[in-house]
């Protein structure tokens, strides 16, 4: 074990951080999680529709264009509701590609000044002088991820099934090479927002921090998956939301007035939303904690700044 970094003391602070000043960094966490539920949402319903629909083939008996056109009818005919749908959509948009690179870097610099015993201010400032850095880093380990390529199986699997057999072992190949970029980009973000770095030399203090330190880094890395379970408890909220939407709606409109239906859905989901998205939330500031208690144990403090 290196003297510059413990694992297992870096994951006990970071947790400890994230309950103590809950305050100052929830909103930084909860607001993406909201937008990113939201969109995650939708998608896994496409994708059970989809799956559904390849399987089943003929013999599946959802009429998915009239079961649209009748969604479409009811929301037509419901006042402004089209417009709202519309706006709201657009809010979700934005907020689902932009919110998490300025939160992500508000974050940093925030636990970094809790971690020098500053006062926790300015992280709003943080996230918006060194969002485009962070959000072009977002959009390039995007595609590194795993979850990209078990989207781009999922699309090939459904619509070429002959050929995935052959690209399967590809796309495998290809997520094992995301992974080792991530365990690379671990310290990214840190060095955009706490070094005022531009994004390859980031890339490039990330990957030589991560190789120097490989025992320290590599066993943190591990450590942290096997701690951090936010992939495993977004896809089980996630698959288990549109079900209770599904089966809410359902119950209402056949039971109830169809307003009244409508709006007591939307107040049940609201309330599921927030709940997952307050889960998902707080481990996001627990692993971008964990993340820049270790990028400050491994860097010379006269390389790091939270002066804006």
């Amino acid at each position: 074990m290196s003297k510059y970094l413990s694992p297992k003391l870096i994951i006990a602070e970071a947790w400890e951080m994230t309950k103590e000043h809950k305050k100052e960094l929830f909103w930084y966490g909860f607001v993406p999680a909201f937008f990113g539920m939201i969109v995650s949402t939708v998608y896994v319903l496409y994708q059970f529709f989809a799956f559904r629909h390849f399987i089943l083939g003929e013999r599946d008996t959802l009429k998915y264009g009239q079961i649209l056109q009748e969604a479409w009818q009811v929301i037509r005919h419901t006042g402004g509701l089209p417009w709202f749908i519309i706006v709201f959509a657009a809010i979700v948009l934005i907020g689902y590609f932009f919110v998490p690179a300025f939160c992500r870097g508000a974050l940093v610099f925030l636990i970094e000044k809790i971690k020098k015993g500053e006062v926790p201010e300015k992280g709003f400032q943080a996230g918006l002088f060194r969002f485009l850095s962070v959000f072009e880093f977002g959009a390039i380990s995007g595609f590194a991820s795993p979850f990209s390529f078990l989207t781009e199986a999922s699309f090939v699997l459904r619509n070429v099934p002959a050929l995935f057999p052959l690209l399967a072992p590809i796309l495998i190949i290809l997520m094992f090479f995301g992974l080792i970029a991530l365990f690379l980009f671990a310290y990214v973000p840190q060095a955009i927002i706490l070094q005022r770095g531009h994004l390859m030399n980031s890339v490039a203090k990330s990957a030589h921090l991560s190789l120097h330190f490989f025992s320290e880094t590599f066993r943190l890395f591990l450590l942290f998956l096997l701690i951090e379970l936010r992939v495993l408890l977004n896809i089980i909220i996630i698959l288990f939301l549109p079900v209770v939407v599904l089966a809410i709606t359902s119950l209402f409109a056949s039971t109830f007035l169809r307003g009244f239906g409508m709006v007591l859905s939307g107040l049940v989901v609201l309330f599921l939303l927030s709940v997952a998205s307050t889960i998902s939330g707080t481990l996001e500031i627990f692993s971008t904690a964990v993340w820049t208690l270790a990028f400050h144990q491994l860097t010379p403090e006269e390389e790091k700044t939270t002066e804006l």
